[in-house]
């Protein structure tokens, strides 16, 4: 995509944020704009830059959006609290599967169907809201987040198609067409996994076939990245900084996958998964310490939220092998 933001000021970013998560941030490296809520200003993650201004405050007025929220009665707050488990410091780590709210989902249908994920199915997996009506489209405004342990990042994201890959069989034919995302609107969704069943002690090589943003069958991963031997259940089973599979050279989304294949069989099972990024959320140095997640100011697109999305989290680059106790709230308005 044509970039028409410049890069953001670092050290207005570091006094923000601290230069220990600007660059976890920037580690992301993704190939299609994400915001950065907890921001002030108008700011995104792009492949491994940060884009757009720093300002030191302020609101722009937003009449017809507060009109919706206040006497519209079409505000939404969503709340999630999310228990996370032990994982390996500088690897993403999955909260897909943990509760207490949403309970989590521990393990996905198999493949080679697998499952098109909404905000109420599976049972557990999505944080729930409601759907907007008469034509309007929901939107993320707000919220608040805190941590039990300090400098993480989140990834808010629509999880839009899974499927459990027992890793003995290989190849693997996945059938399963999402329910979302099938048009240009795929552009930065990503292939990603999370170990449901702990994996053997083997390093073998994944390919994943897929079709791209524009319809395109038949493409594949490349780079392909090796397994990390006997990677524990709910990390991203391989090493940092890959937290996504490399999409071939030009594509910048996906809207379905269409085989799995190791270089040798292993043991130890995969919840394979499309996702579509939504937004950062970085916290503090400090545990225990709630951020206000501005998504007027810090995002001025204001996030929009599809019709039924399954709308999850994930600890990128896990700041300590810790696990992180997470509470917080979204504030959604339709119009």
């Amino acid at each position: 995509m044509k970039n028409t933001y410049r890069s953001a000021h670092a050290q207005r970013m570091e006094r923000w944020l601290g230069a220990d998560l600007v660059e976890m941030i920037r580690k992301t490296d993704h190939y299609y704009p994400v915001p950065i809520l907890n921001v002030p200003g108008n700011v995104f993650a792009y492949r491994d830059d940060i884009l757009g201004t720093i300002q030191g405050g302020g609101f722009a007025s937003l009449s017809d959006l507060i009109s919706e929220a206040t006497t519209g009665g079409k505000l939404q707050i969503i709340h999630f609290t999310k228990a996370g488990t032990t994982g390996v410091a500088g690897v993403m780590n999955s909260l897909a599967r943990v509760g207490p709210n949403p309970a989590g989902q521990v393990t996905a249908a198999v493949f080679p169907a697998g499952e098109s994920p909404t905000k109420t199915t599976p049972a557990g997996l999505g944080i729930g809201f409601d759907n907007p009506g008469g034509g309007d489209t929901l939107h993320l405004t707000t919220g608040y987040a805190m941590a039990s342990v300090a400098s993480q990042l989140l990834l808010l994201y629509d999880r839009f198609y899974q499927g459990n890959w027992d890793i003995s069989v290989t190849p693997r034919t996945v059938t399963g067409t999402p329910g979302r995302y099938q048009s240009v609107a795929s552009k930065g969704a990503f292939i990603s996994c999370e170990v449901s069943t702990a994996i053997g002690s083997g390093t073998p090589t994944v390919t994943i076939t897929y079709v791209d943003q524009d319809g395109n069958a038949a493409e594949a991963t490349t780079s392909n990245m090796a397994l990390a031997a006997s990677a524990i259940v709910n990390r991203f089973p391989h090493a940092t900084p890959d937290w996504h599979y490399r999409l071939t050279s030009g594509d910048n989304g996906v809207r379905a996958i269409t085989n799995l294949a190791l270089s040798a069989a292993s043991t130890g099972n995969l919840n394979v998964f499309l996702g579509k990024p939504l937004a950062w959320i970085p916290m503090p140095a400090q545990a225990y310490t709630p951020v206000i997640l501005d998504g007027i100011n810090s995002a001025f697109n204001l996030v929009q939220i599809l019709t039924d999305a399954c709308l999850c989290l994930l600890e990128m680059f896990k700041s300590a092998t810790t696990a992180t106790n997470w509470t917080g709230a979204f504030y959604m308005v339709s119009g």
